[in-house]
């Protein structure tokens, strides 16, 4: 009998204190962890810490207007006439009118419609990037007509074959996204049982080949996995596995559009939108699916180019 005293204490859930500071001691140990100073500006560009008198790059006040007598004084006259404080969030009943006023004036200079002040950056962030995108949106940035210098640039000229292939050879391998679509598999065909459409033949044996794909992937995943264990040089098995990932992704998606096509308009599968939404992108978001099958052609297959 096997003794799993040990094992047990070691599953034995911490307080968020120890968590806290396991983390802490993590970051102390790799010189990561950051602690406020206690900093006094004393000008535009001065700074006071510890009895020193610094200059600072990097404040955000870049024109030294905090410092300025209008602005101090607007703001002193701004306090008297309506106090320190809004009171309450904008979408509750804190939208003073001053940040309309601030807000119209900030488009008529940049020419825009309207405009929308934050706090900070961090809250800039926050409040606009999840409210242009989301789940199976593709974020791809292109760039026209730019100067990359010698410096920059990851290899010789010419030689940018060999560096794609090397980084989508270690480029998110071990993703399983394979699991979700034999979750979203399960979920489906439990569904279908339910509904009556399981004993349908075509119904079956559609549930098989996306299953299969699903297992496919897995293997092909494992295999790539175990190879950088053993420290063996990438090679197109890579892009084999990655490829077989998308067909697994596109074979769960398009079984569900066959045969439960109202399953995304309801929630009786939340798990099959969002699936969805990534088989669309899992083409590109994989490495451009065109890249991994000429890999595969040239590298696994050694077809001619031509």
């Amino acid at each position: 009998m096997t003794d799993l005293s040990a094992d047990s204490a070691a599953r034995t859930p911490q307080s968020l204190d120890d968590v806290a500071e396991a983390k802490l001691a993590a970051l102390e140990r790799r010189r990561l962890r950051r602690r406020l100073t206690t900093t006094e500006r004393t000008s535009a560009s001065g700074a006071s810490q510890n009895g020193r008198d610094l200059e600072s790059f990097s404040c955000n006040d870049y024109l030294g207007l905090s410092r300025h007598p209008d602005v101090i004084a607007a703001s002193l006259d701004a306090t008297r006439r309506y106090g320190v404080g809004a009171g309450s969030s904008r979408l509750v009943n804190g939208n003073h009118p001053l940040y309309a006023d601030l807000e119209r004036k900030l488009a008529a200079l940049k020419g825009t419609e309207d405009a929308v002040v934050f706090g900070s950056g961090y809250l800039t962030n926050v409040g606009t990037i999840p409210a242009l995108v989301g789940n199976g949106d593709l974020h791809e940035v292109f760039f026209q007509d730019v100067r990359v210098p010698v410096s920059s640039m990851l290899g010789e000229e010419g030689k940018a074959w060999s560096l794609i292939t090397y980084a989508l050879a270690n480029e998110r391998i071990g993703l399983p996204r394979y699991q979700l679509s034999t979750r979203v598999l399960d979920e489906m065909v439990e569904q279908l049982k339910a509904n009556g459409s399981w004993n349908d033949d075509i119904v079956r044996f559609r549930a098989g080949q996306a299953l299969a794909a699903c297992e496919a992937a897995r293997m092909l995943v494992y295999r790539v996995v175990d190879q950088r264990s053993r420290r063996l040089p990438p090679n197109a098995e890579s892009s084999l596995a990655r490829i077989a990932i998308v067909e697994a992704d596109h074979a769960v998606a398009n079984f569900a559009l066959d045969f439960l096509p109202e399953a995304f308009s309801s929630d009786v599968l939340p798990l099959l939108k969002p699936h969805h939404e990534r088989a669309i992108a899992a083409g590109i978001a994989s490495g451009a699916a065109e890249i991994q099958l000429g890999i595969v052609a040239s590298d696994y297959l050694n077809l001619p180019r031509n």
